[in-house]
């Protein structure tokens, strides 16, 4: 009776992760009149720039069953490899060989709808499995993770968000590798992640370093040195390093011509001057603790937006200061957070982390990471209690508020010192 209960329960639980985003997501659509529920689109920056015509010659090929490799499309002519390495290789985008031409838009707004859902469904589930837990609460934290920062920010780069969809089972998949040997999972997630779009494959791969570092400082006894746990448990690490190469050559069909492709551009150079030892953003950066620290007119130039719900950012502050959590937790949370943050601050993490070149515009494209971690962290947190200690809760709630307006002053003070240095042409 307790088993079937369970069955019914985690059934429940399934049906809501899916319904609620479903259901949210929709009606932001529909207050905002994004077509289907609307007249308008969401044809903005490199979305009608880029995307439209890409996707209208891939509807072309689809169709025809015809799929260069070459294409006098492209400036004087060019190899297409890069292209459907980058923006074309997610399955979703067959939704477009259902549309005509003219309704390419629609088909945009409906693949950008698709799988915002799925980001929001794919992190719900990877918080009911991790934890054993299938309640409301794993169901905000996908909401939040689906609404993040980052997907406000960047929804039209549609490319990126289905990394967004597949870490969660990548994680999940590192999990059952490390605690129970089976790597299965985490190289599907793997490799679907870097088919779909070698560049975040990239910046995934970073993050998995981490995570495995948090697994391992997690699972440290006490005291025990933190390097000689690591080379007692050498098997793990070894296992880690093995299914990781296991997964870049499955993507390899992708990755080779497509470093092949790019060895003829600008990319292979590297300046040294995106490897200065400085910080790549100031206290300013705090106002994206709250909503609404960065829009669209600033999106080419900004602070990584790590908005990921107010709930979980005191949640995940809470965190630290809670009784209940034990310290090599908090050790471990603070590897995971921490280098991630650090790794955005810092020029040459920050350069390292994207692919060694500094972003051409639409910076900080890994703050996803630390929202997907900032979720994780305070929903384990909640399941042991820390929303149950009020005065800590209180007080990080004030900590956020404390942040936000110091963020709120500089960043006014910074506009304010720029603007006297504003040039004006008199006529």
């Amino acid at each position: 009776m307790l088993r079937k209960n369970l069955s019914a329960h985690k059934l429940a639980y399934y049906i809501w992760t899916i319904m609620v985003p479903l259901i949210i997501i929709s009606g932001v659509f529909m207050t905002i009149g994004i077509a289907p529920f609307g007249n308008h689109n969401l044809l903005i920056s490199d979305l009608s720039t880029q995307y439209l015509q890409f996707f209208a010659e891939l509807r072309r090929e689809l169709l025809h069953l015809s799929f260069p490799s070459y294409s006098f499309l492209i400036s004087i002519g060019d190899s297409l490899v890069p292209i459907y390495s980058y923006y074309l290789l997610s399955p979703l985008n067959l939704i477009i060989v259902f549309f005509r031409p003219a309704q390419l838009p629609i088909a945009i707004d409906l693949i950008i709808w698709m799988k915002i859902i799925l980001c929001s469904v794919s992190m719900s589930i990877f918080l009911g499995k991790k934890y054993q837990s299938y309640d409301f609460m794993g169901i905000c934290g996908g909401l939040a993770y689906g609404l993040c920062g980052f997907v406000a920010m960047y929804f039209y780069d549609l490319m990126w968000l289905d990394a967004l969809i597949w870490l969660p089972v990548m994680v999940y998949g590192l999990e059952k590798l490390f605690y129970r040997n089976k790597g299965g999972i985490y190289v599907i997630g793997l490799v679907a992640i870097i088919l779909t779009n070698y560049y975040m494959g990239y910046i995934i791969c970073v993050f998995a370093i981490i995570y495995f570092a948090y697994l391992m400082k997690q699972s440290q006894p006490i005291r025990q040195p933190f390097f000689q746990h690591i080379k007692a448990h050498s098997r793990k690490v070894s296992q880690f390093l093995w299914y990781s190469l296991i997964s870049g050559m499955l993507a390899a069909v992708v990755l080779i011509p497509t470093v092949v492709a790019m060895l003829s551009t600008g990319k292979k150079d590297i300046s040294l001057t995106n490897f200065l030892l400085k910080g790549t953003f100031g206290p300013s950066f705090a106002v994206n603790l709250g909503g609404g620290g960065n829009d669209f007119a600033g999106r080419l130039v900004h602070n990584p937006s790590l908005f990921t719900g107010s709930l979980f950012i005191i949640g995940a502050v809470a965190y630290f200061f809670s009784r209940k959590i034990k310290l090599r937790n908090k050790q471990a949370a603070g590897i995971l957070l921490g280098s991630i943050l650090i790794g955005m601050w810092l020029l040459p993490l920050n350069t390292f982390w994207h692919m060694m070149q500094q972003p051409a515009g639409f910076p900080f494209r890994m703050v996803f990471l630390f929202s997907f971690a900032l979720i994780m962290v305070a929903y384990e947190g909640y399941l042991k209690g820390v929303f149950a200690e009020r005065k800590v809760i209180l007080w990080s709630a004030i900590g956020i508020g404390a942040a936000l307006l110091i963020g709120y002053v500089t960043a006014n003070l910074f506009q304010q010192k720029w603007i006297h240095l504003n040039f004006r042409f008199l006529n």
